[in-house]
């Protein structure tokens, strides 16, 4: 491999082609673990909280959920070597001396999932929670304890001015299979039932395009929609019928039936955009023969909104006409 690697992008690229070497020389602590170099964290201690991803598509890509940090390696370099010059230097004599990368066939896992997955792993159940008590709040009726919905005392949240950290309210993502694809972290105040005040108090992490966080997900009929409130609220008025939150306008239109469901009701969030998704979503249904019935909030602008205008009895008179054609 050349040593004259002008341009930062190649540099970086140069190191993901060898990020094992990589890891060895600056994370001693750590070891190689599938495609994935486990280590204490960024100092090279040992452990296994970091993850450095060594092979595939995110090679060179790293994640420490336990600090709420990440990044590539010559991050990690710079962190070492103490100055910036000083590390392109160092990283470019490793990329010299670099043995070539074995091939592999097997994908490598993604590092985002890998993440999700360790957020999710350390939670905890929702119940006696101020996951719960948020919930509560917005006059959805307490959830049983699920493997659906947990509580993170302490998430990372990234912000312009560098990483926080707040409680929040996690969603687990899966697809059309039910495998675990990812998390939505729904970020709270540190001592009161609200939404924390950041610029974007909710955030998905993982793989979740196409999967939802679902509840009850046996039947041939589910429900769909954008919010894990507005879904909660219509499961708050029909406890029985399955719901899937999407959690998003645009991962809507994307959403994956599994091969049981044959009827679908759709809860729009007022407003063009959340139209235009359903619509989206609906002829993708109907091209696959499934039954298709939209539902749209008849008060406020989604049906949490309406919930708590109407309350739960009268909620579900309001849907009752679209649960009937459903099932019709």
């Amino acid at each position: 491999m050349s040593r004259n690697l002008q341009s930062l992008a190649e540099l970086k690229l140069a190191l993901a082609a060898c990020a094992e070497s990589v890891c060895a020389h600056y994370l001693r602590g750590g070891a190689k673990s599938g495609h994935y170099w486990r280590v204490g964290d960024i100092d090279g201690a040992r452990g296994r909280s970091m993850f450095v991803a060594i092979a595939g598509p995110s090679a060179g890509q790293w994640s420490d959920p336990a600090q709420g940090t990440h990044g590539d390696l010559l991050d990690i370099i710079v962190h070492h070597e103490g100055d910036f010059g000083r590390a392109c230097r160092a990283a470019r004599e490793l990329v010299g001396h670099a043995p070539a990368p074995v091939a592999t066939d097997a994908p490598p896992p993604n590092p985002h999932l890998e993440a999700a997955r360790h957020n999710w792993n350390c939670a905890r159940p929702i119940s006696r929670t101020l996951a719960s008590r948020y919930l509560a709040s917005r006059d959805i009726a307490i959830i049983p304890d699920t493997n659906v919905l947990r509580f993170a005392s302490s998430a990372a949240y990234r912000s312009q001015f560098g990483w926080e950290h707040y409680p929040a309210l996690l969603g687990a993502f899966t697809d059309r299979d039910g495998a675990f694809v990812g998390i939505q972290r729904t970020y709270l105040d540190h001592h009161h039932p609200v939404k924390a005040e950041v610029e974007d108090p909710r955030r998905t992490l993982g793989q979740v395009a196409g999967a939802a966080v679902r509840l009850d997900d046996t039947a041939d009929t589910i429900a769909v929609g954008e919010g894990l409130e507005t879904m909660l609220s219509i499961r708050t008025a029909y406890p029985k019928l399955p719901v899937a939150a999407c959690t998003g306008t645009h991962l809507l239109a994307l959403w994956e039936p599994s091969e049981r469901h044959r009827r679908v009701l759709i809860a729009l969030d007022a407003g063009a955009p959340g139209e235009t998704a359903a619509a989206k979503l609906a002829e993708r249904l109907k091209k696959r023969a499934i039954a298709v019935t939209l539902a749209r909030p008849v008060e406020g602008g989604d049906f949490n909104e309406d919930l708590q205008i109407l309350g739960a009895r009268d909620l579900r008179s309001a849907l009752a006409p679209a649960i009937r054609a459903l099932t019709a």
